[in-house]
């Protein structure tokens, strides 16, 4: 087994099968068609899968955005309110950007003739004294969000953050948890009942009466909703053969930035938020028929001894492959299994000697995974730094992270882990600290600049989920990883408040981004380089990483290849 060029390990053809290791899955999958009819199929159901889960996370920045707006100027504005007039210059005050502002309005000299239509002069507006809107607007697009509906306006605008906090506070209690019962209760249980009760969460909430329901039913959303796309993926690998499951592996995230394409192409076009929601969760409902389609996982049920369900489904695989798999190969499988389950032993200990051994760079890579995270959500939340229609800045996002996530290959191996981690994180912060010193008219130029940014720090996240899960034990990498991730959906709780600084410095968000890029990119380079380094298999091997020059084997990477697959969760 080797890494390929995009960082992911992967099986060496001649190493399938071997005598060196045990005989296993990756062995029958090779048997009965590595990406047949079967897989495909399979795949196909979890592209759907990914999509929908891209809806669960990015859809509140259409649905709980802030809407542009200004007060009502009743001496002027008539049966036809437009935004924009030719007297909003003498009657509507302007911020330091020279945008109209949206909750104060000059006052009349004459206030108690406001009713006369000779009043809609210059002359009669004193530009020296402002007044409150009340709960009177005029919009200038003809988008319907919450704020609409709840009357979240002014000075009460800050609560929309709210929503988006709330929304990745779900992430922080769903992946951990979602984790948890698929190893537990099987990975295509789990992945159904999340994305059905995602789905019937999002009709419900379509219907929500405040704020505050919207912001819970949000959470809880994402608690179910954010499992998906780890589990789905997994699955997916799970089944496919090991010469083709790098590229499956890299094709598979390609799919999100599609489905954030999508979502900003259908929020474009549907914009009242609770017909976006029943649009987009409705069909969603149809996940209901999951467990008659999405078979459950043969590595877990081997793990937990259901010997006669996964026989069950390779037959099946091997049928719809048109392949043939005898009973002795089914039975080499099945002895080796028992062989090594009879074998493993837990060592609940080794979490806690870890934080002892190398606390540092537990919080190192815990740093690192905060600001990827914070980066990554701030820069697609921040639409308005661009200046531009935020449902093109978003598809343009959402299509930038392909090449994002193709990037890595061309650098990880060649390059190192670490420097190229560096390296992509110290370009995220120059495009986006350029970016901050263009002016405001220069639009394209802002455009391409924050573009630039938003595709390495994608690429950060290709990395960042191979370099932290090399640099631990195999005894606790894991639930070392696990942390680290966890750790940095705090980021994605923080992100949401980025939006509010922009309104006291356009350019505060931009800077707070471009500095974390540049302190944790500066960081890692303290972490021990992991390239065509042996995997540590014990707290004493991952302490001399980079201590000596130690290649990596074919047969010492079989078990990166499991914590590979099962460590790349959503973003």
């Amino acid at each position: 087994m080797s890494s390929n060029e995009n960082g992911c390990v992967t099986d060496k053809k001649e190493s399938i099968p071997t005598e060196s290791r045990p005989f296993g899955l990756d062995d029958i999958l090779v048997k009965i068609g590595e990406f047949g009819k079967f897989q495909f199929r399979f795949v196909v159901v979890i592209i759907f899968l990914i999509a929908f889960h891209t809806i669960v996370k990015y859809g509140f920045i259409f649905t709980a955005s802030t809407v542009v707006y200004r007060c009502r100027v009743p001496e002027c504005d008539g049966t036809e309110n437009f935004y924009q007039q030719p007297w909003t210059d003498f009657t509507i005050p302007k911020t330091a950007s020279g945008q109209l502002e949206k909750c104060q309005r000059f006052k009349t000299f004459n206030s108690t003739n406001t009713s006369s239509e000779n009043v809609c002069y210059a002359t009669n507006y004193d530009q020296e004294s402002r007044t409150g809107c009340g709960t009177d607007f005029i919009f200038r697009d003809k988008e319907v969000t919450i704020a609409h509906d709840f009357k979240v306006f002014c000075s009460d605008e800050w609560k929309l953050a709210i929503v988006g906090s709330t929304n990745n506070l779900g992430q922080v209690i769903g992946i951990p948890l979602g984790g948890y019962i698929s190893d537990r209760y099987g990975r295509s249980k789990v992945l159904a009942c999340a994305a059905l009760a995602s789905a019937i969460i999002g009709v419900v909430r379509s219907f929500s009466i405040n704020l505050y329901m919207f912001a819970f039913l949000g959470c809880l959303d994402n608690v179910f909703g954010s499992t998906i796309y780890g589990t789905a993926f997994v699955l997916a690998m799970e089944f496919i053969g090991p010469n083709v499951r790098s590229y499956t592996g890299t094709l598979l995230p390609m799919f999100g930035g599609i489905s954030r394409f999508l979502l900003g192409l259908a929020a474009k076009n549907f914009l009242n938020w609770r017909l976006i929601e029943r649009i987009l969760y409705i069909p969603a409902l149809g996940f209901i028929a999951l467990p008659w389609i999405l078979p459950e996982s043969v590595r877990w049920l081997l793990s937990h001894e259901k010997e006669e369900e996964a026989t069950k489904i390779l037959r099946r695989a091997a049928k719809i492959n048109k392949r043939k798999l005898s009973d002795a190969s089914i039975e080499k499988l099945l002895q080796a299994n028992r062989k090594t389950i009879s074998g493993v032993e837990t060592n609940k200990s080794q979490l806690v000697e870890a934080f002892k051994v190398f606390p540092w760079r537990i919080m190192n890579c815990s740093f690192c995974w905060f600001s990827t995270i914070f980066i990554f959500m701030g820069l697609s939340l921040n639409l308005s730094l661009l200046g531009r229609n935020r449902y093109n800045s978003f598809m343009y996002l959402g299509l930038i992270e392909i090449p994002g996530t193709l990037l890595p290959p061309m650098t990880i191996n060649r390059f190192g882990r670490k420097y190229s981690l560096c390296g992509f994180m110290f370009l995220t912060g120059i495009f986006i600290t350029a970016m901050t010193f263009v002016p405001s008219d220069s639009g394209t130029t802002r455009l391409v600049l924050y573009l630039l940014g938003k595709m390495f720090i994608t690429g950060v996240f290709q990395i960042i989920y191979i370099f932290t899960s090399e640099v631990f034990p195999t005894s606790a990498r894991n639930s070392l990883l696990a942390f680290c991730s966890m750790f940095g959906r705090f980021g994605s709780m923080i992100a949401p408040q980025t939006p509010l600084m922009a309104k006291y410095y356009a350019s505060a968000p931009g800077i707070l981004f471009a500095s974390s890029a540049f302190l944790s990119g500066s960081l890692v380079l303290f972490l021990p380089e992991t390239n065509n380094v042996v995997l540590p298999t014990t707290l004493k091997d991952a302490e001399n990483i980079g201590q000596k020059e130690i290649k990596i084997q074919p047969d010492t990477e079989t078990e990166a290849q499991e914590t590979l697959l099962t460590s790349k969760a959503e973003k």
